[in-house]
Parts: C-alpha cells; sequence; structure tokens
C-alpha cells in the first residue's frame, strides 16, 4: 500500500511505500497499525510507537450520521505520539441521506480543524445501517464514494469490508470498486495478506489487514492492522 501525507492546504506529496509486520501485540516491526473509535491522549500514542507501531487510524465520522467530535485530537495526538503514518475513516449513515452531504461535512471540519492525514477509508460493514435493498445500497454507496473521490482525490480513498458484508450489503456480484484500495478485516491473528483471504467484490488481495480486532495496547482499546 501507498500512504499519501497531505494537509487541507497542501497537495498531497509524499508517498511511502511500506513492508510486512511481523508479530501481533507488544514489541512489532515497523509496519504495524491500530485503528480507533476513541480519544486516547498522546502519551498512549508514544507507548504505541515505542512498541513498533507505526500508524494509526482514527475514527473521523460515525454511523449516526455526524463527524466524530473526537476526530482532530485523536489525529492530532497519533502525530504528536509519533506514529509515521494516519490516515481516517468514514463509517457512513445509509439511512441518513444525502452521501455527498456526508462527505462534504467531513471536508469542512477537516478543514476548519486543519487534520493533517493520508487516506479516507470508506467504513463498509453492517446491514443493519444500511437500507436493506441490495440495489438501493449499490445507488448510495455509487453517490458516497463518487463524492469521496471528487472532493478528496480519486488515489487517496480506499474501502473497509470483509466478504460477509460486501456481499450481504450489495451481493456477491458487485464489483464497481475493486479498482481501489482495500482494509480486510479478517480475525485470524495472523499477519499475512495472503493467509486466509478469500476473493470478493472483484478484489484478489488486500492492502491492509485488520487481523485482530478489540483488544488493549498502551492502555489503549484497538483494532490490529499491519501492510
Amino acid at each position: 500500500l501507498f500512504l499519501f501525507l497531505t494537509s487541507t492546504t497542501a497537495t498531497m506529496k509524499a508517498i511511502f511505500a511500506i513492508a510486512l509486520l511481523a508479530a501481533m501485540i507488544g514489541a512489532v516491526s515497523a509496519t504495524s497499525g491500530v485503528d480507533v473509535s476513541q480519544l486516547f491522549p498522546a502519551s498512549s500514542w508514544k507507548c504505541l510507537a515505542n512498541n513498533g507501531y507505526v500508524f494509526g487510524i482514527p475514527r473521523c465520522y460515525c454511523s449516526s450520521g455526524k463527524v466524530d467530535g473526537n476526530c482532530a485530537q485523536s489525529v492530532a495526538n497519533a502525530w504528536a505520539g509519533g506514529m509515521k503514518y494516519v490516515d481516517i475513516y468514514l463509517f457512513p449513515c445509509p439511512k441518513c441521506g444525502n452521501a455527498a452531504g456526508q462527505v462534504q461535512t467531513l471536508k469542512n471540519y477537516i478543514k476548519n480543524n486543519n487534520v493533517r492525514f493520508g487516506q479516507v477509508w470508506v467504513d463498509v460493514e453492517g446491514t443493519q445501517y444500511w437500507l436493506g435493498d441490495k440495489s438501493k445500497n449499490q445507488v448510495f454507496m455509487e453517490q458516497l464514494c463518487n463524492a469521496t473521490e471528487s472532493i478528496f482525490g480519486s488515489s487517496h480513498w480506499g474501502i473497509y469490508s470483509s466478504p460477509s458484508q460486501w456481499n450481504a450489503i450489495f451481493g456477491s456480484s458487485w464489483s464497481k470498486y475493486s479498482n481501489k484500495p482495500l482494509w480486510w478485516p479478517r480475525y485470524d491473528n495472523v499477519p499475512n495478506l495472503k493467509t486466509n483471504w478469500q476473493n470478493f467484490g472483484g478484489w484478489t488481495k488486500a492492502n491492509i489487514k485488520q487481523y485482530h480486532g478489540t483488544t488493549t495496547v498502551c492502555g489503549m482499546s484497538v483494532d490490529l492492522n499491519y501492510y
């Protein structure tokens, strides 16, 4: 995966190639990271950095249809704690409607709070959050992705999903976004992109693997990931 570090006031310039993670918890290699949905202090992020974690992905938009008010501080704390790469994720609210408006709201928040980040990840999971109809879900997803691409740029966003979630929400034959980077959850505790991989949505590989669900590291409630 290539991460693109940017600010809201500058053109995205830096491209960083990342290697593989070697261990799950503790002293880990230089390509391990976490995602979080809560606010943690810079000192906790520093603890992660001291234990070999190098990237963080805080939540910045919630399934309730609102910006996560902790986003700016969470991202700032991740940078201050020593993370080399910081992305953000958007958990959309299909039932709230106005997909483009949700993306624009996030963009406005980012701009107003000078949030510095790499990529935006569109979180696709939980049939209960969607519209109960695969065709309607596809339409909303298209609107959401069109807005994300228009606002953040074609090279600076990707999708988080798994076979079970993607197929249940959109149908197993829908593969419109297989050209986008994929962040793949597979809780097998194995930091390897190929282990237990299953093709879906047109994807034949993942760019990030979320290989362990909620756990505690450095006093933080996190999911564990690696590139």
